[in-house]
């Protein structure tokens, strides 16, 4: 999902898998994100809301997933 309320709505390909069980030499690089996405949380509901739109609208799935609007 593009964490940006504009473009929430774009969907792009997902790619679901079987669990993968890796070992330590699979590893190649670890990093960690120490930053917060900059939206907040009003504005992360929001984009995740109409990402949840435009999947119901393509799947013509209105009753898919719930809506995060006043959840905490």
């Amino acid at each position: 999902m593009h964490l940006v309320p504009d473009r929430a709505d774009t969907l792009t390909a997902e790619l679901v898998h079987c669990r993968i069980d890796y070992e330590r030499d699979h590893l190649y690089r670890l990093g960690e994100i120490t930053r917060p996405n900059r939206l907040d949380g009003d504005q992360l509901r929001e984009a995740r809301d109409l990402h949840l739109y435009a999947l119901q609208e393509a799947c013509n799935r209105d009753d898919f997933g719930e809506e995060l609007q006043g959840r905490t």
